[in-house]
């Protein structure tokens, strides 16, 4: 059931430098969560606003916070659907971050 760890990733800028670029920190929390299949039907609609998801998952509803990122198996997703299935469970969509690397 609930045996996937995922962490949810809030970055936030605390700050600039001297020559004026933000410099940002991460908040992360570990959740756990299911990883459940990529339809066809999901890749079908998804193409049509631009984007192709590689991973879905559910999570509880209450400890997701908005946060835009999400690493899992050391690749950082970025999530771009969030479904609230029922009270309790919420369906994340998420693409492979642009430029991945692996992630400690």
């Amino acid at each position: 059931m609930w045996n996937d760890k995922v962490t949810l990733v809030f970055p936030y800028c605390v700050g600039t430098d001297d020559i004026g670029q933000a410099i940002v920190q991460e908040t992360k929390r570990m959740i756990f969560a299911i990883e459940k299949p990529v339809t066809n039907a999901m890749l079908f609609y998804a193409s049509q606003f631009g984007f192709k998801p590689t991973l879905v998952l559910h999570i509880h509803s209450y400890e997701y916070q908005q946060e835009p990122y999400i690493e899992y198996r050391g690749l950082r997703y970025v999530i771009k659907r969030v479904y609230q299935q029922s009270f309790e469970i919420t369906e994340i969509q998420c693409e492979l971050a642009e430029g991945q690397m692996y992630v400690e």
